[in-house]
């Protein structure tokens, strides 16, 4: 029983450190945002498909498109790329880094959707 309790602790220990690696962030057009991806690979998520992807490095991340994900995974341990991410006629400025502390889930928001206009009624 004890063999059984110590190998769940075991599997379960990298599920949950690998659950606090996700993160949501919102971005402008006009800045670029640093992300820390794992260096196992990652996904960016996003809210519709991207039309296009262009990175500026192309020997440092493989990127693969699988619906509303990119799934970028970095070639080298210590690979560092912009990549320019086309979506709805508008342009993402991401600086992916890899480390060993980085996430493996980013889902990326549109700040502009983050806002409510709320009517002023007198």
């Amino acid at each position: 029983m004890k063999f059984l309790l110590c190998i769940i602790i075991v599997f379960l220990s990298p599920l949950e450190s690998q659950a606090r690696r996700v993160k949501t962030i919102r971005l402008k057009d006009d800045k670029v945002l640093f992300i820390s991806v794992s260096h196992r690979g990652a996904v960016l998520n996003f809210p519709t498909k991207p039309t296009k992807v262009v990175i500026g490095n192309k020997g440092a991340f493989s990127v693969e498109y699988i619906k509303n994900d990119l799934v970028v995974s970095p070639l080298r341990s210590n690979s560092r790329a912009h990549v320019f991410v086309y979506l709805e006629g508008r342009r993402f400025n991401l600086d992916l880094i890899a480390s060993t502390n980085g996430y493996t889930l980013i889902q990326i928001r549109d700040s502009i959707g983050s806002h409510v206009e709320v009517p002023y009624v007198r």
